[in-house]
This record gives C-alpha cells, structure tokens and sequence, in this order.
C-alpha cells in the first residue's frame, strides 16, 4: 500500500498542471510497478479482516498520500531551505508529539539491544535517509523520486528470507522484474539517455565573439 505513493504522485502533479508525469510510457511504467507491488505481496494479509483492518489500511493510505505530498513541499516551497534545518525541525517536532506516549507506556529500562536498535532506527533509517531523499527530490522531481518506495517490499522480504528465514515466495520471483522494468519506464520514459537540454543564451557564440582557438579580434577604431 505504501507503493501507491508515486501514483498519488502523479495525480498532484497532474493537479499542479504537469502532464509530462501523464506521458503513455511513464504512467505505463508506474502501474506495471504498482502490479509487481501487488505480486509481491499478494496473500491473505492483503486482504482486510474486520473494521480494524479496514481502518488500518486508510490510515496507511492516508500516510502514502501525505508522502506523496511532501517531495512537492519540499521542491516548491522550500528550495531555498538547507535539508538539514528542515528535517531537523521536522524530526524534533516528531519527537516531541511522541515524547508523552513514551512517557506513559515506557515502566521499563530498555535493553541494550533495543537502544542500539532505536539509535540504528534514528540515524540511518531516518536521518540519513531523509538527506539522500531531499537529495533526490533536487536532483529527479518531485514526481519520479517516490519511485523508490516500490522497492521498499522487495526489500522486507530479502531480509525476511536472509535474517528470519522466511521463505521466498513465487510472488517474490514473479513480481520483482515487473517492479524493476516499472520504475525504468516511469523514470526515464524508456529513453537509454537523457535528451540534452537545450543551450542557454550564455553558451551561444556572439558574432562579434572569437571562436576557441582564434585570436581575438581588435575593434577599436585604430585598427586596420
């Protein structure tokens, strides 16, 4: 569920006036990868059981679509922000609205092992990844770095089989291609190469502008 980011992506875009992300190849490509989603993890916890289950699925279909707002924030209304203040400031208004339940539930010291893990959690699973995705929201958009949220289940099941030996699934076989050759399409719209980007007016030649290589030329009136 969490892979529906992109796809929300585009619906903003679209919103914003951007029809690059409704090209036919690169909206293909992101809903070949959204079907590889479901192939992967395809199975009876898919499936809502009970009004419980139901209201767990719209909350986290309610946080995909907020992650799919965010990289729009981040690219239009604070460009000019450093990534640092702001996932600073986010991270500790995080912390404060979550310092009072840990407060009321925590009756334990914590071991070592579960400290080790929250610092693990917070500096690389949080802090770290939130600069390199700041990083890919300058460098791709806003719309094509979500893409990456379709290998985040992939990825849970790797590890599954590698640390808790969980077995790999045909859906796993079946769906990781399929979520590959999606995210290619959906981000380069099938192109091997990036088209060059038009010069700008600073890099053409003026005529009165030596070309490299050749002297420059005198204009003044004494000349000649």
């Amino acid at each position: 569920m969490v892979a529906t980011v992109p796809l929300f992506a585009v619906i903003i875009a679209m919103l914003r006036g951007d029809r690059s992300a409704l090209a036919p190849v690169r909206l293909g490509g992101l809903l070949l990868g959204f079907v590889g989603v479901a192939v992967v993890v395809v199975g009876p916890g898919l499936f809502p059981h009970g009004q419980a289950s139901i209201f767990a699925i719209g909350e986290v279909m309610l946080t995909a679509l907020l992650y799919a707002i965010a990289p729009f924030i981040v690219a239009h209304k604070l460009a000019q922000v450093p990534s640092i203040g702001t996932i600073t400031l986010a991270l500790f208004a995080t912390g404060l609205g979550y310092l009072p339940a840990a407060l009321l539930t925590q009756h334990e010291v914590p071991t070592l092992r579960s400290t080790v893990s929250l610092v693990l959690l917070g500096v690389i699973c949080t802090a770290v990844a939130f600069v390199a995705f700041f990083a890919l929201i300058r460098e791709v958009g806003p719309v094509r770095a979500p893409l990456f949220t379709y290998i985040n289940p992939v990825v849970a099941i790797l590890l599954g089989a590698l640390v808790l030996a969980e077995p790999i699934t045909p859906g796993l076989l079946m769906g990781f291609p399929l979520i590959i050759i999606g995210c290619w399409f959906a981000a380069t719209g099938g192109r091997l190469r990036p088209r060059p980007s038009p010069p700008s007016a600073s890099d053409v030649t003026r005529p009165d502008e030596p070309l490299p290589g050749e002297p420059a030329r005198d204009e003044s009136p004494s000349a000649g």
